[in-house]
């Protein structure tokens, strides 16, 4: 029942399934706004430790290709304290003193921590912006490979913590969003079967997507 929901959720966003999807969810694929998209479903298995734990957590994975691979990516949530960016990328700083773990910038109602690639404030369009708010779920937004960005975003001179909270990060970025330089990506928990904000969704990561390339042939 559910992948019928799923498969007519795609539908709705302009994406069709790819295979038969015998045993979960299948791939959903299409072509929005002249861009390859893609939606999946991953499975993490959480509690107890990481790989050891019972419980099992189903993630939505929507992916935008970009024209060119970006190495050193973006991270994109909507504004609030760095803290919220550690928590949505499933790590835990120690004490809970995310707040001086990450530079970020602000971009309107957004924060990003940006590496050496396209800038922040050039992929946030306000076309970008604009689509980013419509969704009711969106989580973070990755463009391209973010992991190095994070771990250089961490400021100098925090000693022990520094290398606790760069270790923590890094797992929660890889766990989640597996490095691809190729995508803009986005996951949000749980099998999303409401059409309209798969599509929301979809339009949002194919607009960042839109930025991402127009800035990098500034």
């Amino acid at each position: 029942m559910q992948h019928r929901a799923w498969r007519t959720a795609g539908r709705q966003a302009g994406l069709a399934p790819e295979g038969n999807g015998l045993f979960g969810a299948p791939d959903l694929v299409g072509t929005v706004d002249g861009r390859s998209v893609q939606a999946r479903t991953i499975t993490q298995k959480t509690g107890g430790g990481g790989e050891s734990g019972s419980n099992k957590t189903t993630y939505t994975v929507l992916e935008a290709a970009l024209r060119d691979p970006v190495e050193e990516g973006i991270l994109i949530a909507p504004t609030g304290t760095d803290e919220s960016i550690v928590a949505a990328i499933g790590g835990e700083t120690p004490a809970g003193d995310g707040s001086a773990a990450l530079e970020t910038e602000t971009v309107g109602e957004f924060q990003a921590v940006a590496g050496s690639g396209p800038a922040a404030r050039e992929v946030l369009t306000a076309t970008a912006r604009e689509a980013l708010r419509k969704p009711a779920l969106l989580d973070v937004v990755q463009v391209g490979d973010a992991s190095e960005t994070v771990l250089k975003a961490i400021p100098d001179g925090q000693g022990g913590l520094s290398g606790m909270v760069t270790g923590v990060m890094k797992s929660g970025i890889e766990k989640k969003y597996p490095s691809d330089p190729g995508t803009v990506r986005t996951g949000t928990r749980g099998l999303l079967l409401e059409g309209e904000e798969l599509d929301r969704q979809v339009r949002a990561v194919v607009a960042v997507a839109d930025g991402t390339d127009a800035a990098d042939t500034q």
